[in-house]
């Protein structure tokens, strides 16, 4: 994704929303939540905010003519993998070989009557 700008002009050019009824309604923050995001490009909206945005689409999906509806589909994939991204970059990897890591070691000390710790 170029910009987290991008998740409101699309919405925007779908929905008709204002910035501030963006931020309040589908980011679940101050109405000046955009305005800021617009002076720095480089930052970026938090994952929950995402999920935030996704889960609101998703509620006025329904009440939306059926083009409008496949668009919104569309959004909705775009910021879902911005989600799974965010969630796969090297660091969340390396977290994840360190969690499996110390979870190993856990189970090869364990007695035999507590179950194993599985990661899914």
């Amino acid at each position: 994704m170029k910009s987290n700008i991008e998740i409101y002009e699309d919405t925007n050019k779908l929905l008709g929303v204002s910035q501030t009824t963006f931020a309040t309604d589908f980011c679940q923050k101050s109405g000046s939540y955009i305005r800021v995001m617009r002076t720095d490009e480089k930052r970026q909206m938090p994952t929950h905010v995402l999920v935030n945005i996704w889960e609101k689409l998703d509620a006025v999906k329904s009440y939306q003519m059926p083009v409008t509806q496949k668009a919104i589909a569309k959004l909705q994939e775009k910021i879902a993998k911005e989600i799974v991204y965010r969630n796969t970059k090297e660091q969340h990897l390396k977290l994840r070989e360190m969690l499996v890591g110390i979870i190993d070691s856990v189970n090869t000390k364990r007695t035999y009557d507590a179950p194993p710790i599985l990661i899914m």
